[in-house]
């Protein structure tokens, strides 16, 4: 069974919506909150569900409950700030006048299009109560290719959707094969054209290869060399023997020495009456009865001794005698004589030296029945009972010929062929008999054109030059830039590698510090690391508390975050995702201690680095 392509037939998450980007038939998009469900190609409509473009799977959950109030800081006080940004290097600078206690003063300032080192961490408050589940996803039920080749989803929620084709288009049509040979000539290979035998001839190829051969049989010239003519100027030397066939179409007899046809002897014996009593009896109106037959009746000789290989004559006194059988040879009574030899089914054929035993000739259908008649079909030959519709006269030795009415009785013409390409007489095939156009090929001579096989003709034109040779395209002929061509930044809507940031140019990455934008740096900074097994629970939530000794109970920590190798890609993507449950919740501390708290228990370990002010 051959096999069909569905095409896309399950859903594939993308990320959160962004406008810039098309969206395909069961993509999954993330949007203020919820998640929704492509239902066909997009491209910049906002996720909804409108149920034509959009459908929405599952919506925002409940804000949690404010967390508490975190304790207060170390009393401080500054000034006015003021912050600039220079026009031609795009580099920030922020100036701060600070009062108050000499105490560390940490300030975090915004600034649009750039980025600085990253910013404290703020307290967080509690985890809010968990969202009510939102609705039950939709799936993909099954998928059907519909009669107009489009591919349709049955989801388990809400209408079908189609998909649209599920083929891809058809490719575009091959170029044409060359053109096939055809028959150049016709040549006699084998004979003479003789009268009576079988020539053979050959085709050839227009690429002078042999295609194969046919062969053609000459007949008689007509002048009693054996042929049985039909226009019967050919006599029978022998005994015609229909072997139980019927002889059909006989005329009516006009000689002694004529045949008689049925209807003939039914006409002459319509008067006679036939009685089994052949009683003499003068004057009797029977025929037997009377007359001669009477006579010859009442005299008639009750006796003849003879024996059984013996004959009834006559002798002068009129007495029935018995006679020898008389012997006649073949010439005696004018009939060809039989040859020896010969096999079952082989018939008598007439030679240069007499005659004998051959097979019979081939292309006989198979079948038949007695009486039956061999007739002309569209594949051959076969046997068929002979017709019952045959026009009625005719005489001897005519033929039915073709008429407008139907058929008629004809008089057979006196000569087959007379004429065959300017030739008379018993025309013989040869060379050159049969042209091109009459075997269906075309002569040696002919040309094909460009459009004949299916090709370009040289004055054709690519962009303006012509195919008579080879050409080459530029760019420029096709409207393209070329290959040597490089964009700008500017091209492209870019920022050049010339632009810096705080005075650093961005040929290559930056790593901003505290410095470099005028903040404070940490005082000191420790490591520590979350154990997947020193978590403890306690009510809907775990905690951890880990020694930090750079921590005290009024310290200013400035600096709380995972802590990456660099390295190790996969134990920094595992710390990662893990430190998603601990970073989303405060941080208490006490003398020398931090305590961490997550909804759920990490299962890895996790590095954390701690800077203090």
């Amino acid at each position: 069974m051959p096999s069909q392509v569905l095409g896309k037939v399950s859903m594939t998450p993308r990320g959160d919506y962004n406008a810039g980007t098309t969206y395909y038939a069961l993509d999954i998009v993330g949007y203020e909150g919820g998640s929704y469900l492509a239902m066909k190609k997009v491209t910049g409509i906002e996720p909804s569900n409108d149920q034509t473009n959009w459908m929405q799977l599952s919506g925002p959950g409940l804000p949690g409950e404010q967390g508490p109030k975190g304790d207060p800081g170390t009393a401080a006080g500054f000034g006015e700030a003021t912050a600039t940004v220079d026009d031609t290097s795009g580099t920030p600078s922020v100036d701060v006048e600070t009062s108050g206690p000499d105490t560390t003063k940490v300030f975090t300032f915004t600034f649009s299009g750039l980025k600085g080192t990253k910013g404290d961490t703020g307290d967080k408050g509690d985890t809010g109560d968990t969202g009510p589940t939102g609705p039950q996803g939709v799936s993909v039920v099954t998928a059907q290719i519909q009669e107009n080749g489009h591919l349709v989803l049955i989801l388990s929620e809400g209408g079908p959707i189609d998909a649209g084709d599920a083929t891809g288009p058809i490719g575009p049509q091959g170029i044409q094969g060359e053109a096939g040979e055809s028959v150049d000539s016709i040549q006699r290979t084998s004979g003479t054209g003789a009268p009576g035998t079988t020539d053979t001839y050959t085709m050839y190829s227009t690429d002078g290869s042999e295609i194969g051969t046919f062969t053609v049989y000459n007949g008689q010239n007509g002048t009693g060399a054996g042929d049985f003519m039909a226009d019967g100027s050919v006599p029978m030397t022998g005994n015609l023997d229909m072997n139980g066939n019927r002889v059909t179409e006989v005329g009516t007899p006009t000689a002694d020495t004529d045949a008689a046809n049925k209807a003939y002897v039914d006409s002459a014996l319509e008067d006679v009456t036939i009685t089994t009593d052949a009683t003499p009896t003068q004057g009797s109106e029977n025929a037997v009865q009377s007359g001669g037959v009477y006579n010859a009746l009442s005299e008639k000789q009750d006796t003849l001794s003879g024996t059984e290989d013996q004959l009834v004559g006559f002798n002068s006194a009129g007495e029935a005698i018995a006679v020898a059988k008389p012997t006649y040879t073949a010439a005696d009574v004018g009939a060809i004589s039989n040859p020896g030899g010969g096999t079952t089914g082989q018939v008598l054929t007439k030679t240069d030296g007499g005659s004998e035993w051959a097979d019979a000739p081939d292309g006989l259908p198979s079948g038949g029945e007695e009486g039956q008649v061999l007739t002309k079909t569209a594949s051959g030959a076969q046997w068929d009972d002979v017709p019952s519709d045959l026009p009625s006269g005719g005489t001897n030795g005519q033929i039915l010929a073709k008429t407008a009415d139907g058929v008629a009785w004809s008089d057979a013409p006196e000569t087959g062929v007379t004429t065959f390409n300017g030739r008379t007489g018993a025309v013989t095939p040869q060379s050159g008999d049969y042209t091109a156009e009459m075997v269906g090929a075309r002569p040696s001579t002919w040309t094909p054109s460009a459009a004949d096989v299916g090709a370009v003709p040289t004055s054709r034109t690519v962009n303006g030059k012509s195919l008579s040779e080879n050409i080459s395209l530029t760019a420029d002929d096709v409207g393209a830039r070329s290959n040597t061509w490089m964009p700008t930044a500017s091209d492209v809507g870019a920022v050049p590698t010339t632009r810096t940031i705080n005075s650093k140019p961005l040929s290559s990455d930056l790593t901003l510090t505290a410095e470099d934008v005028g903040a404070g740096e940490p005082a000191q900074t420790a490591s520590v690391t979350l154990l997947s097994t020193g978590w403890s629970q306690s009510g809907d939530r775990y905690s951890q508390t880990v020694n930090c000794s750079i921590v005290a109970a009024d310290t200013p920590v400035v600096v709380v975050d995972v802590a990456l190798s660099g390295t190790d890609l996969d134990a920094d993507n595992e710390a990662l995702s893990a430190w998603a449950g601990p970073s989303a919740n405060n941080v208490t501390q006490g003398a020398g201690t931090l305590t961490f708290y997550s909804v759920e228990a990490p299962t890895v370990n996790i590095p954390v680095n701690v800077g203090v002010g």
